[in-house]
């Protein structure tokens, strides 16, 4: 956030040319609360509301600088945290039910368990029968949003510390070799995984800028 703030004695506050009386601020915040306390009630395991959906919803009209001097008022009294494009109620955690921080656990062990060889997400939330799709999707989000889990493809996800680990083999890989380049076929046999994985695996490394291709090898950054 890069706003120009002032004051013009103690009832308006300037922001890059806009002028708001205080009490107007005040009430500008005082709806933003509302609307993400809102949410949260509706959206119990979702990470936060996005400041996009709060602009249309809540603040819809309201020039930018205005509502960036809001946002910054709020982050400042801890009342709020912004994440990215989501903001949340500070100290917001997700609300779970027992069914739903079981599922949570027992998602977290699978992929823990699995390494770097995980089943397809699509039978790991099939295999949830005490919640239905959607929430159990929801739940799974929430290893997501916290970072232990990461998406490779549409069909796998690792876990966060199983990926360390095997980019830092590719780190030693590459200090031992002559042109930091790796290959499929070396790939799989540093990973220990089958090629269903291993090209899966060289993409996200890819997109991560952990490697890049170079024909049919990768160079390791």
């Amino acid at each position: 956030l890069h706003t120009a703030i002032g004051s013009i004695g103690d009832r308006v506050i300037s922001a890059d040319g806009y002028l708001i009386a205080r009490t107007e601020l005040d009430s500008m915040k005082a709806a933003i609360g509302k609307r993400i306390d809102a949410f949260h009630s509706r959206e119990p395991l979702s990470a936060g509301l996005r400041l996009e959906t709060l602009r249309k919803t809540a603040l819809l009209g309201i020039p930018d600088p205005l509502i960036r001097i809001a946002i910054e008022e709020l982050i400042k009294e801890k009342t709020i945290s912004v994440d990215g494009d989501l903001v949340r109620l500070a100290e917001r955690k997700h609300q779970l039910k027992p069914e739903e921080s079981k599922a949570k656990d027992h998602f977290a062990n699978v992929f823990a368990a699995a390494r770097l060889e995980p089943p397809k997400i699509g039978d790991v939330l099939s295999g949830i029968n005490t919640l239905v799709p959607a929430k159990a999707r929801q739940v799974f989000q929430i290893l997501l949003d916290e970072g232990s889990i990461k998406k490779v493809s549409e069909d796998f996800y690792f876990s966060a510390s199983a990926l360390i680990e095997l980019q830092e083999r590719l780190k030693v890989f590459a200090g031992d070799s002559a042109d930091r380049t790796i290959d499929v076929a070396k790939f799989k046999e540093l990973s220990g995984v089958s090629r269903k994985y291993a090209i899966p695996l060289l993409e996200y490394f890819d997109r991560e800028k952990i490697t890049v291709r170079s024909g049919d090898k990768r160079i390791i950054l």
